[in-house]
């Protein structure tokens, strides 16, 4: 079976995976034996667009029935990350799958979107490749997630996943600084391996903020408020992460007076009315009293 796979013949190619297609609708799991797992994986690096979409029918009910979990840990690193692409193509809206329920396969990822930011790495080139292409499709996932499945936010919430995220955007920001083209002479960004990733962070955020529920309230608890004001900035390396900022912070002070008492108790020499406040429609003033801000929101 193995000389088959890494065959070149796209012909072998198709007969194999049309006998694996036969084999799943007689009811025979073909997960059964984990180097079938990974031989099918790696041969969706090559295999034409064709047999791409018939190897992505085959790897499906992994998703759809939350089974991730119970094979990832067998999977050699770039089984792994390619596992990550074909999660990423499933989940994109033209399929439209019905996944009854990610809790298992969303508690994985975030564990190992955790230990991603719990490297020792100081320096980005240090970071093997493979490491940052998970990182990128993780909160590729995680967006898709918080955006569309509004039945796995409450436990995203409980299971401490904004820690995660808040901890995995520190990691960033001590990896890389902000980025502006025109003073630092850059070009063209779109193939750095951190490209949009502060900014995905930030989405996902501002995401669960936007269900309300108790999220505005973990969000701060977690310091993720003052990382998201911290953010209100331009940075070409991160695309829309200014905009994205400005919506989470909507979010996270609407009808909640304990984030916005936050923000009016940060320490300051003084202050100004700035853009980004300005389109929060929000005032600021300094109390010389005590030497923090008050803040006066617009009803």
């Amino acid at each position: 079976m193995s000389i088959l796979f890494n065959g070149k013949d796209p012909r072998t190619h198709r007969t194999l995976l049309l006998w694996f297609r036969n084999s799943q609708n007689m009811g025979i799991s073909i997960f059964d034996h984990p180097a079938h797992l990974s031989q099918l994986l790696m041969l969706s690096n090559s295999v034409s667009d064709d047999l791409l979409e018939l190897l992505l029918l085959l790897l499906q009910p992994l998703l759809q029935l939350d089974q991730i979990p119970v094979y990832w840990h067998q999977l050699s690193p770039q089984a792994q990350l390619m596992l990550l692409k074909i999660v990423d193509a499933l989940i994109q809206p033209d399929l439209n799958l019905t996944i009854p329920s990610l809790i298992n396969t969303s508690h994985l990822f975030a564990t190992t979107l955790l230990n991603f930011a719990k490297q020792p790495y100081t320096h980005l080139v240090d970071i093997p490749p493979h490491l940052l292409q998970m990182l990128v499709l993780l909160l590729e996932y995680f967006k898709w997630t918080t955006e569309h499945r509004q039945q796995e936010i409450q436990h995203l919430l409980d299971s401490g996943f904004v820690d995660t995220i808040c901890h995995t955007l520190r990691y960033l920001n001590n990896l890389q600084k902000p980025i502006n083209s025109a003073k630092d002479n850059q070009t063209s960004l779109s193939n750095h391996p951190l490209f949009r990733t502060k900014s995905d962070c930030i989405q996902i955020l501002s995401n669960l903020a936007s269900y309300g529920l108790h999220a505005p309230d973990v969000i701060r608890e977690s310091g993720g408020l003052i990382l998201i004001l911290n953010h209100c900035i331009v940075d070409d390396l991160n695309p829309y992460i200014r905009e994205y900022s400005i919506l989470a912070i909507r979010y996270l002070t609407e009808h909640n007076l304990q984030n916005q008492q936050f923000i009016s108790q940060l320490e300051a020499k003084g202050t100004v009315s700035n853009d980004v406040l300005d389109e929060l429609k929000v005032t600021t003033e300094l109390d010389t009293a005590t030497g923090r801000i008050k803040i006066n929101r617009a009803l």
